[in-house]
């Protein structure tokens, strides 16, 4: 090799490796660039400009994780953005995958009483009505309901909450589990509403139903007539 295509050569590599290592160091962002990012997502979260919150929190989402780990608070707080601004707009994430890692990643890192962790389970939990994954759903109902058992001074909420789990285990014919609920429910019904209120009835039709589904016979016909409901029961 002559002198001259020794020279291009070495002068070609360099101008390689310059470029390589300039599209490395654009693959990753710094701390700081990250930190100035979070930043701007915070303005545009104040100022309710969804999509923008969106577009940054996602860019800035891939750095994240390599500048810290999946499981990183900011990581955390950035799916969080991501999906509670598709719900402001009143849609899903189109990429559901975000939506129960928002919920995974904050429960474990955080705990199940942090206030992300409550958000996004939240929503995960309506992501999973929605898409009719009722199994999926029976257990963050539990954690919403011991959530804001703590949290949460409106009995009338806590009410519905409960409702909606017996009709959880029901979706599911779960039966066993759903008549537990619905005992529960009807004394708290009965201590808030009082009894003969139509709220006390309609979950004691709930029972009575449940109890024959369950051929239960014994307790249908006591709480039928202790209650005097109007429902028939097919032996």
């Amino acid at each position: 090799m002559n002198a001259g295509n020794y020279i291009f050569i070495t002068i070609f590599t360099a101008i390689i490796g310059l470029s390589v290592a300039a599209q490395a160091q654009g693959k990753t962002w710094s701390e700081r660039k990250l930190s100035k990012t979070i930043v701007s997502i915070d303005k545009d979260l104040q100022r309710k400009r969804w999509e923008k919150v969106i577009k940054r929190s996602q860019e800035a989402l891939g750095h994240c994780v390599l500048i810290h780990n999946q499981q990183h608070t900011r990581c955390i707080t950035l799916l969080r953005n991501i999906n509670s601004s598709y719900e402001k707009m009143r849609r899903f994430n189109p990429k559901p995958e975000q939506i129960k890692q928002a919920y995974v990643f904050a429960k474990n890192k955080l705990g199940e009483q942090h206030f992300s962790t409550a958000m996004s389970r939240n929503l995960y939990y309506k992501y999973l009505l929605f898409t009719e994954e009722y199994l999926l759903a029976i257990p963050l109902a539990h954690e919403i309901v011991t959530y804001e058992e703590k949290t949460n001074s409106d009995p009338i909420a806590l009410l519905e909450r409960q409702r909606q789990l017996y009709a959880l285990y029901g979706l599911t014919e779960q039966f066993e589990y759903e008549e537990r609920i619905l005992a529960g429910l009807l004394s708290l019904t009965a201590d808030l509403l009082g009894e003969g209120e139509e709220d006390y009835i309609e979950v004691a039709l709930a029972l009575a139903e449940n109890y024959c589904v369950q051929k239960k016979y014994h307790e249908f016909f006591e709480l039928v007539a202790a209650e005097k409901l109007d429902i028939k029961c097919e032996l």
